[in-house]
């Protein structure tokens, strides 16, 4: 995670206190310049503190289509070249679209049904 990310999150105790992230839909994503650039475990630094403020988690798992080709099972990824010189491609596109739309279909799921008047 980046220092600018880091220092954001450990200014979020009174947050903590409060318990007002708890039971929030959380996901990560991350790109990096190189292939093993360690966008797992950079996946894994951003998500720890969503998990220490009691977020709920939800990952891309396998049902992305573009899993096998683009993706990680803990959250979308981008390669973004050694002087971030490569733009999105095509199957990391979808892999982070298919991450937006679980997170907020787990997010709807969840949140009460409207009142009816």
């Amino acid at each position: 995670m980046t220092h600018g990310l880091k220092a954001l999150w450990d200014q979020t105790g009174d947050l903590w206190q409060e318990r007002a992230l708890y039971g929030k839909v959380g996901a990560a994503f991350c790109s990096t310049s190189t292939p093993h650039g360690g966008q797992e475990m950079t996946i894994w630094s951003l998500l720890l503190p969503m998990m220490h403020h009691g977020m709920l988690i939800c990952p891309p798992g396998d049902g992305d289509p573009s899993y096998f080709a683009a993706a990680s099972p803990y959250g979308a990824t981008q390669l973004s070249g050694p002087d971030s010189e490569r733009g999105m491609g095509d199957e990391e596109e979808q892999s982070a679209i298919f991450l937006g739309r679980r997170v907020a279909e787990v997010a709807r799921q969840l949140s009460p049904a409207p009142a009816v008047r």
